[in-house]
């Protein structure tokens, strides 16, 4: 996946803004991925560039907003990357980046009202995705003031009890002892899930605190970091699993080669994920300003950088090596009581009796769970 780094300032003093690239749109569409069916669009591109051409000069001479949420971007063309770059001597990093599926592909813009951040939909598999988007360490800054276990993360676990359960049944019919790695396996209540001496417990956690007590408390062996920066043998885990995780990935092409590499073959990869339809209508529209009073609750600017659609996912796990098994509509957390409880539970209902005559449709399910099995020695295009 190509990122191409830009910076942008919060700082309320004087810079240069350079706008690229100042170039015809038609002749560019296939190096940026942009569809190139309309010769309207390019020439729309270019009568608004020479409209804006003052405003652009005048920027030149005044101050920068001071908030970056202030930041807007100088144009509003469909498929196009014109990137703002703020020279100042302290700045923010964002980042561009292309489908994390499909690489260059055609987009649409699906959502452009946070500031310097954007959601993009690829054309190809559908996948929603953040770009440009703060860096890495932009978006996990706050693990330097990493405060220790939350009475809200021990909350939140224990009402995610029911659900992990369901999942790790699944996970047993198709392997029934051995090693197991929970990336980002937070406090590491799924281990609970595989008893030992059964199975030797593995994780890989960001926040410190919380590998600490995944540690103490299941007895895991948890390597505090991202997956690519441990050194786990050649062919060493039975099962793999991304639980409520694979959102919060930069580049996942690149975390299953090393998936692929750790795990045995006939090994299990486990996925759960929410469905892409259904959070973005949780996420923004009616339904966030009925029940939180707020239109739109997504935010690019945010650690959650894709959300894939099931064709995504099944595209990703075919192309390094994961043939997959079985598919499975899971019901998110009833922590609500009353009616929207039952509103949670008879949407459950609908999703798994829908699932079962069209896979596209777990899309709209509240969240689901993939699993898969290594198949080959070689993953088809791990290193596409």
């Amino acid at each position: 996946m190509v990122v191409r780094t830009v910076e942008h300032s919060a700082c309320p003093h004087g810079a240069l803004v350079v706008l690229l690239p100042l170039i015809d749109h038609q002749a560019n569409h296939s190096k940026r991925g942009c569809s190139p069916n309309s010769w309207l669009t390019a020439r729309h591109a270019r009568f608004s560039l020479l409209c804006r051409a003052p405003c652009l000069i005048f920027s030149t001479l005044k101050p920068l907003p001071s908030k970056v949420g202030e930041v807007k971007y100088l144009t509003k063309w469909p498929r196009m990357e014109n990137q703002l770059i703020f020279e100042q001597d302290t700045c923010d990093k964002i980042e561009v980046v292309d489908c994390s599926v499909c690489g260059k592909a055609p987009f649409n813009i699906f959502m452009e009202d946070a500031g310097p951040t954007r959601y993009l939909r690829c054309l190809s598999c559908r996948t929603i995705y953040a770009s440009p988007r703060s860096t890495w360490a932009s978006r996990y800054s706050w693990l330097k003031s990493d405060y220790g276990v939350s009475n809200e993360q021990k909350y939140n676990s224990q009402i995610r009890k029911p659900v992990l359960a369901m999942e790790a049944s699944l996970i047993h019919k198709y392997q029934s002892s051995g090693k197991i790695l929970d990336i980002g396996c937070s406090l590491g209540d799924f281990f609970e899930m595989f008893p030992s001496p059964t199975w030797e417990r593995h994780g890989v956690e960001l926040a410190l605190s919380a590998a600490a007590f995944a540690r103490e408390k299941f007895s895991a062996k948890v390597e505090v970091g991202t997956l690519k920066a441990t050194n786990f043998p050649d062919n060493f885990f039975d099962v793999v699993t991304l639980i409520d995780m694979i959102y919060y990935i930069d580049n996942p092409k690149e975390d299953l080669r090393e998936i692929f590499r750790i795990t045995k073959i006939g090994g299990v990869l486990a996925i759960e994920m929410p469905g892409q339809s259904y959070m973005m209508i949780r996420l923004r529209g009616l339904v966030p300003l009925l029940f939180n009073r707020k239109w739109n609750l997504l935010q690019p600017s945010s650690t959650y950088i894709n959300w894939y659609s099931p064709q995504g996912i099944e595209r990703l796990l075919k192309e390094h090596g994961f043939n997959i098994l079985d598919w499975k509509v899971l019901a998110s957390p009833l922590q609500e009581t009353g009616f929207r409880s039952f509103l949670t539970y008879g949407h459950l209902v609908v999703m798994e009796f829908l699932s079962r005559l069209s896979f596209s449709t777990l899309s709209f399910a509240p969240k689901y769970f993939c699993i898969a099995r290594k198949v080959s020695m070689e993953a088809t295009s791990g290193n596409a």
